[in-house]
């Protein structure tokens, strides 16, 4: 019976007619089924932590599951995911799949072990964390979709070096927080874009982080963006750009520095960073769908005068992100 319920709500995740409160609803559910089956238990050590890695924080067990519940990401993330394997599939007899950072549910690509066959995709996971592979398995195993499953990798994904990089179609990795912060999206797609060949699937295809100056006397439901100047765009070829990095790990990634103008800021506005994501095809998320395209406020230490220019660095290590100084 789960496996028939895990399916409904897959499918009205998956539905263009479900509206918000049926999405909302079913990504619950969803998230409570899954919990189950694959035994996960918030009592048991290790569940709850989070891992700290040289290229940013792995969320844990329990922190992976409740991302069902961000009902839009979900949602969008299967739907490109599904369409770029459907995409694929026009090319391709059968589509090889990399999965970096699957967490104990595999979630993204379970619709796809109800639309196709094993013959058609194949899917090698990378998860670091042993208690979520420990999750993942006996998930599988009850769903009774081990035969789309290589066996898990265990290993850190930004710093994992492929056997067989040539073999994958498609690479899927959502392993990030809003700005790029804290989490080691960056690292990933950089060490595997790297490694695989160049007309690999990148899901999501790009994640733009902009700097947006917004009017001070803009409602919080009705903000006016007076400025928005892109910082990074993350995809396969920025990831091919940054391929230096991989040799030598420097904690700076970029720098970029904004003049202030009167076209870009007016005294009082509230500073922020804003993030969107590019899914697949006609899927993305835009500011507020998701927790991951909350905008981030930036809390400035002085007073700003048009005028001044602001540096920013996207910095790499155990605590990635955007830092800024106003010069």
């Amino acid at each position: 019976m789960n496996n028939k319920n895990i399916e409904f709500n897959i499918n009205i995740l998956l539905s263009k007619e479900s509206n918000p409160s049926q999405l909302r609803q079913a990504a619950i559910d969803l998230k409570n089924l899954l919990t189950e089956m694959s035994e996960m238990d918030e009592n048991k050590p290790g569940v709850m932590l989070t891992l700290d890695t040289p290229s940013g924080r792995a969320t844990g067990t329990y922190g992976a599951a409740m991302c069902t519940i961000d009902y839009m990401r979900t949602r969008r993330f299967m739907q490109g995911v599904v369409s770029a394997v459907t995409e694929l599939l026009k090319t391709h007899s059968s589509v090889k799949l990399l999965y970096a950072g699957c967490g104990p549910f595999a979630l993204l690509v379970l619709p796809l072990t109800l639309l196709f066959t094993p013959a058609q995709v194949q899917i090698q996971c990378i998860e670091l964390n042993t208690t979520s592979i420990g999750c993942f398995q006996k998930l599988i195993s009850k769903l009774n979709v081990k035969a789309f499953f290589k066996e898990v990798i265990c290993d850190d994904a930004a710093e994992i070096k492929l056997q067989q990089a040539d073999a994958y179609d498609m690479m899927i990795t959502e392993t990030m927080m809003h700005a790029l912060k804290n989490e080691a999206q960056v690292a990933i797609i950089i060490n595997l874009m790297n490694q695989c060949r160049k007309d690999i699937v990148l899901i999501p295809h790009e994640v733009q982080v902009q700097f947006a100056c917004i009017a001070h006397d803009s409602s919080l439901l009705n903000k006016v963006f007076r400025s928005q100047l892109p910082l990074l765009h993350l995809n396969k070829q920025t990831a091919q750009e940054f391929s230096n990095w991989l040799q030598h790990r420097n904690d700076v990634l970029l720098q970029k520095t904004i003049d202030l103008s009167n076209d870009v800021y007016h005294e009082g506005d509230k500073l922020s960073y804003l993030t969107t994501i590019h899914v697949y095809g006609r899927y993305s998320l835009f500011i507020n769908e998701s927790g991951l395209t909350v905008p981030v406020a930036i809390q400035p230490l002085q007073k700003i005068n048009p005028g001044q220019s602001i540096q920013f660095q996207y910095r790499m290590g155990s605590k990635p992100g955007f830092v800024y100084e106003f010069i």
